[in-house]
């Protein structure tokens, strides 16, 4: 159960995450992750290239987990989560080191 959800969860972001950047991307940069909250143009010019490569990361992560939520005995779960961490704990390090450029204590 817990692990269903967990690759749902994260099959769920890749997806709005992944089409978003992908799609609009100047839109991601200047907005992302929504209501009010702004934390990707706080941290340096616009560039398609990285913002549509996010995207492109974030739907191909998407995919991968929503195939081991619909058919886990066919891509092994573990997988999932070990290139979720691969992919977010760097991510997460690197945004603790950055956490002056946001204004708002929600942010931090």
């Amino acid at each position: 159960m817990l692990t269903r959800s967990a690759l749902g969860y994260l099959a769920i972001v890749g997806f709005v995450v992944g089409v978003w950047a992908l799609a609009f991307p100047i839109n991601f940069y200047q907005a992302f992750p929504g209501c009010g909250r702004v934390w990707v143009s706080v941290d340096g010019p616009y560039n398609e290239h990285l913002v549509r490569d996010v995207g492109a990361f974030y739907l191909g992560s998407g995919i991968l987990a929503a195939m081991g939520f619909f058919r886990p005995t066919s891509v092994w779960p573990l997988a999932v989560g070990l290139s979720s961490i691969a992919f977010n704990l760097p991510h997460l390090v690197y945004h603790f080191g950055k956490l002056n450029v946001y204004t708002s204590p929600i942010d931090q």
